[in-house]
């Protein structure tokens, strides 16, 4: 505890930056699963593999602020009995502001 106490504040700084990334990152995607695992959509994830990943910064996250996720189905299409989702989730300050845009896309494999 005093090595984390004794760096220098921009190391301190840094670490929590890098914990809030990580903390909302996964907050995103307990979001993006949770919608994916509607089961009117139907996938099946024992099929279902993570293919990409992006995001689209507006601003920098803040340490201790608390974003709201809002997230909707971008597209769906099938190619060669393999279904692609993607979903579009946008991170919101308590300011009402878009703070991120994310965007998932899921593979399910053909059975």
């Amino acid at each position: 505890m005093e090595r984390v106490r004794d760096a220098p504040a921009g190391v301190r700084r840094h670490e929590e930056l890098e914990r809030l990334y990580r903390d909302q990152g996964s907050r995103l995607w307990r979001a993006v699963l949770a919608f994916a695992g509607d089961p009117e959509l139907g996938l099946d994830f024992t099929r279902v593999v993570h293919a990409e990943q992006e995001y689209e910064w507006r601003r920098p996250l803040r340490v201790g602020e608390t974003l709201t996720v809002r997230a909707h189905i971008a597209s769906i299409r099938q190619k060669a009995g393999t279904g692609f989702l993607t979903i579009r989730s946008e991170l919101f300050g308590a300011d009402g502001d878009v703070a991120v845009l994310a965007w998932a896309t899921l593979i399910e494999r053909s059975a």
